[in-house]
């Protein structure tokens, strides 16, 4: 709109200025360079001076995104930091399995010995009047008779 404004100025000037014989070819001419000129101008002044909305934006698009990165890097440490924390406990779970495994394997070997040391004794069973006496795998089965 401003362009075309200045336009209509240019032709009127020229036309009030110059006599009709030479109005024509003058403002032929000079129009086309003049609105070349107006649009050089207003593209210069777009580019040196940017729209402060447009600045705004990209201010608050860069801190959504640092924001996003922000909130990113913590969910993924706190992720890191859980899968530790239940790592760690399932190596406890797994050392106290395993303690608890060599304890009841001892208990094992501790009772098999002593049940050893039994059976290496002589061990006699009456029932009635019968006796069995057992030794180092020996047996021996005896009946009172008593009348």
């Amino acid at each position: 709109m401003p362009t075309t404004v200045i336009l209509v100025l240019i032709t009127c000037l020229s036309g009030y200025y110059l006599n009709v014989e030479a109005f024509t070819p003058v403002v032929g001419m000079i129009a086309p360079v003049v609105m070349a000129l107006i649009m050089v101008i207003k593209e210069a002044s777009l580019i040196q001076e940017p729209d402060e909305s447009y600045l705004v934006r990209e201010r608050e698009r860069s801190e959504r995104r640092r924001q996003l990165e922000i909130e990113k890097e913590l969910k993924l440490a706190f992720e890191e930091r859980r899968f530790q924390q239940e790592m760690v406990e399932k190596i406890r779970q797994f050392d106290k399995g395993a303690e608890a495994t060599q304890d009841f394997v001892a208990l094992a070997k501790y009772m098999n010995s002593q049940l050893a040391e039994l059976m290496k004794q002589e061990t006699e069973l009456v029932v009635g009047d019968t006796r069995i006496k057992l030794a180092d795998g020996n047996t021996h089965v005896a009946r009172n008779n008593r009348s």
